[in-house]
């Protein structure tokens, strides 16, 4: 049902659009058939275009001139006063012509400027009706040239006439434009919000591109208003139903692979339905992502941290897992994403060395490191498909390469989505357990005080078990931690266990064999008890559950078959609960803490008795069938009892007798 949702929620996040069927890639040739325009469509500006004009049009000045009706009324009636004043010594034809002179110095405009003063060959002017016409700056006249005009009179004016009028009508002359600032801001928005994003037009049935034709820069320009346009049309309802049917079918096809991945190789995990939960929420937030990069204005699918997908998987569960997670994402993410072939590959090598670098990780500094490699690999993969596209660097797009650093540093917030995560579904992660293995920890220091032998047990058996799950292809950081606390149930009664045991006389002396052996067993629960207390990870009180799996308490019960032969029913009383371990790294731990128990107790630690101890330890543990649940070869088997013995022989190697003192 989790993959279900997860498969219906992914198929919302994606565009509902009819998918674009050609693949291409400038400098390569056109594999596909000949392509004819199934419609009209405009050719799109590039980004780079269309900010060069924006640019360029903010730099650019722009002049509004309010036109004031008011005063232009003012200055036509008093100069139609001063005609009517000499109407005795004008013609009727000379006052026509003197009216109709003022008139279109009007309607051309007078502002108060030089010419000089305006920066630019064409003006607004902005009618009392709100509505703007543009006008050639030599069109218009300045105060100056207005008052000026009444030297192109006609000569066969009166001479004292002439003088008068022309004192008339420089008196009550005033400009009827105005510079208007705040227009002239609004005027310059309006044109950079009505900026066309294409420059050119395809007619319908026209050849887009011919089959074998090299995609240049200008048929890849093209090409992609082709797709924009395509995915834009207006599709019908059955079109969209169909569009999103085919989405769930490609969504649910990925989903179930990766459900047939843990169905075949973890099918345990499928057992936890809040560990699955959030991988699966994690899918969903990374697409969710990717759709956000591609729809935010003059964003790129590259800004979205798609890399921290399988590095907050790998921290989660293990790198194969992360791999294949990997895959189902990066394959989801490549049907909406621009390009796709160019993005599967770079996001999904970009993806492998973030899954092996984190394979050693054990300190969060290593994430700068892991992001730092990731920014050159994905550089140089971008400028070899420029390369191979191209052939030379010139017309290197640049905008990618300030993509790849912003979802760098978006990956840098790769430890709170863990502790997010964690704590909403409520398990571990390595980060976890890197800060649970530290000594400081209050747990361990306890352990250190209060049972020192066990503490010294459990570090030698984290150091086994670290090394034997290395060399297995284990979780060593998991095995690590888990044997530090795997026997904090000795807290309880530490005096009980022979490692506290500091030469004293033992205690169990005083007790009988089933009561001592009910002492050791105990401490499993106890450790289980303790762990729920200070709340460590589920994961960890598994490994303290099955560290002694059903075996006995060998010392007590054959102590006791020895004094009482005839009770055949005994075995069960000096039996751990269980279960088994049911993993590798379990097992490892179950292997590693008898090993290193047994060691103790030789008396002679040479590398053959060394040996024999490993072979007669481990083949018992398989006898008995304490390991019958766990994932290990006997390949793998093998390599462990190799690393036991190695690890054993440079724990117990001989040291060189010191001369004493004189």
């Amino acid at each position: 049902m989790l993959f279900l949702v997860a498969a219906l929620a992914i198929t919302l996040l994606l565009p509902n659009q009819v998918f674009f069927q050609y693949e291409y890639q400038v400098g390569r040739p056109w594999m596909h058939q000949k392509l004819d325009a199934p419609f009209d469509f405009a050719i799109q500006k590039t980004k780079r275009e269309q900010n060069q004009q924006r640019e360029a049009l903010k730099k650019a000045q722009w002049v509004v001139l309010r036109v004031d009706s008011a005063a232009e009324k003012r200055v036509k009636e008093a100069w139609q006063a001063v005609l009517l004043n000499y109407a005795a010594q004008l013609s009727e034809v000379q006052r026509e012509a003197l009216q109709m002179g003022a008139d279109s110095l009007f309607e051309r405009g007078i502002h108060a400027q030089s010419q000089t003063q305006f920066p630019v060959e064409v003006v607004h002017v902005l009618f009392p009706n709100q509505e703007l016409r543009t006008r050639l700056k030599e069109r218009m006249v300045s105060l100056s040239e207005a008052a000026e005009w009444p030297g192109k009179w006609p000569s066969t004016l009166d001479s004292m006439v002439l003088l008068d009028l022309k004192q008339a009508w420089q008196q009550s002359l005033e400009p009827n434009l105005y510079p208007d600032i705040s227009w002239s801001e609004r005027l310059k928005e309006r044109t950079l919000d009505a900026l066309p994003g294409f420059r050119g037009l395809i007619l319908e049935g026209e050849l887009v591109i011919d089959q074998g034709e090299m995609v240049t820069p200008e048929r890849f320009r093209v090409l992609n208003s082709l797709r924009s346009a395509y995915q834009e049309r207006e599709a019908t309802a059955l079109q969209r139903l169909g569009t999103f049917a085919g989405q769930c079918l490609f969504v649910s096809i990925w989903v179930a692979f990766l459900f047939a991945y843990f169905k075949v190789f973890r099918k345990l995990w499928l057992r936890q339905p809040r560990r699955i939960g959030a991988l699966l929420a994690l899918l969903c937030f990374h697409v969710a992502l990717a759709r956000l990069a591609i729809e935010t204005p003059g964003g790129h699918i590259y800004m979205a941290p798609a890399i921290m997908f399988p590095i907050l998987v790998r921290a989660l569960f293990d790198s194969r897992t992360a791999i294949f997670s990997l895959f189902t994402f990066v394959l989801i993410c490549g049907y909406f994403a621009p390009n796709s072939f160019e993005y599967v590959l770079l996001q999904f090598a970009g993806g492998l060395i973030a899954v092996f670098s984190f394979r050693k990780f054990r300190k969060r500094a290593q994430l700068f490191s892991i992001i730092g490699m990731l920014l050159v690999v994905w550089s140089f993969l971008n400028l070899t498909l420029h390369l191979l596209r191209t052939g030379t660097l010139l017309g290197l797009d640049w905008y990618p390469f300030l993509c790849f650093g912003i979802s760098g540093v978006a990956t840098l917030f790769t430890f709170a989505l863990v502790f997010i995560t964690e704590k909403l579904f409520g398990f571990h992660s390595d980060f976890t357990l890197l800060e649970l293995s530290d000594m400081n920890n209050p747990l361990l220091k306890k352990l250190s005080q209060k049972a020192p032998g066990t503490f010294q047990h459990s570090i030698q058996v984290a150091n086994l078990a670290e090394a034997a799950a290395e060399k297995t292809g284990g979780n060593s950081l998991l095995v690590h931690t888990a044997a530090l606390y795997h026997d904090i149930g000795k807290l309880k009664q530490p005096g009980f266990f022979i490692e506290n045991m500091m030469g004293e006389r033992s205690p169990h002396e005083v007790l009988s064999f089933e009561q001592s052996a009910e002492i050791i067993i105990q401490h499993v629960e106890e450790g289980v008890a303790l762990a729920k207390k200070h709340k460590l990870p589920e994961v960890l009180i598994d490994f303290i559950r099955t560290h002694h799996g059903t075996s006995t308490v060998q010392y007590f019960y054959r102590n006791y078959l020895k004094a009482f032969p005839e009770d055949k029913e005994v075995r069960a009383r000096f039996s751990y609960p269980g279960p088994k371990p049911y993993s590798k790294e379990t097992g490892i731990l179950m292997m590693a803490d008898s090993v290193e128990a047994a060691s103790r107790s030789l008396k002679e630690k040479t590398p053959e008795a060394l040996e024999q101890l490993v072979d007669k330890v481990l083949d018992h543990q398989l006898r008995e069938g304490q390991l019958d649940h766990c994932d290990l070869t006997l390949a793998e088997i093998r390599i462990i009892r190799k690393v036991f013995k190695e690890k054993l022989m440079n724990m117990y190697h001989q040291r060189i007798e010191y001369p004493e003192h004189s």
